[in-house]
Parts: C-alpha cells; structure tokens; sequence
C-alpha cells in the first residue's frame, strides 16, 4: 500500500512511501511550518506598530527510516533523495490521495546508523525538509 510520493512524473527518480509484505517505507513526524515576515512602522510620538511585509515560503519537514531488516535498500534510497536535492528537481508531493502542493527538497542530512563489516548501509535515518514553490505553473 502506497502511503504516499514524492514525484518528479519520471517513475525512476520518483520517492514511493510504501508498506507492503516486503518492504516498510513510511516517514515519521510530518511538520509543515509556515512563517510571515513583519517589520515595526515606527510612528511619531507613538508604539511602533508591526506591519506584514511578506509570507516567506511553506517548509515541511519529516523523518524516513531506511533498514535493509524491513526490505529496503538504503543507500540506494538516500543517493535517490539526494538526487532530488542535487538536480533541484520539482516534486509534486502527495499523501494518501491528496495532493500537498509541489516542493523542492532543501535538506536532507542523514544518520547512518548501522553498517556491516562490508560497507553496507543497514539503517538509517533521514530527516527531510521540503521548500515550497508558491508558482509551479511559471
């Protein structure tokens, strides 16, 4: 069952949040902030009063599990998000079935918290901050 994706329309480079019988792919602590900008209009003789400038651009945030114990290749997946980060690809994101607009991703620092005596990436943990892109139809 596909929880939800991060699309770029090309199925390769997609990001697929999934849970089936082989494989659990899911993220964790979904934080979407938004933040407006406000300067003091400074007024004689009185208080300054703050004056909306401008909203900067949503950001979400969320953290992905990759282990190889539940079927998923991580360092496959984190070179895939990567990707993403490197090529600034626009993404459209969905979650279930409902569209949560289109975002780029902005961070994507990860915890490379196993690997075996070969090299391999067993587990890891990646916390994913996307930018929002108010215009995607410019």
């Amino acid at each position: 069952m596909i929880v939800g994706t991060l699309s770029t329309g090309n199925p390769d480079e997609d990001v697929y949040f999934e849970v089936n019988w082989s494989e659990v792919k899911t993220f964790n602590s979904l934080n979407w902030t938004a933040n407006a900008n406000y300067t003091n209009h400074r007024v004689h003789g009185n208080t300054a009063a703050p004056e909306w400038t401008d909203n900067d651009n949503d950001q979400m945030s969320f953290e992905v599990y990759f282990s190889a114990f539940l079927g998923i290749n991580p360092r496959k997946e984190v070179l895939k998000m990567r990707n993403l980060l490197e090529t600034r690809k626009l993404c459209q994101l969905i979650i279930g079935t409902v569209p949560m607009g289109y975002w780029y991703v902005k961070s994507c620092p990860t915890d490379l918290q196993h690997i075996d005596n070969r090299g391999n990436i067993l587990h890891t943990k990646m916390k994913v901050t996307l930018l929002a892109e108010p215009y995607p139809d410019l």
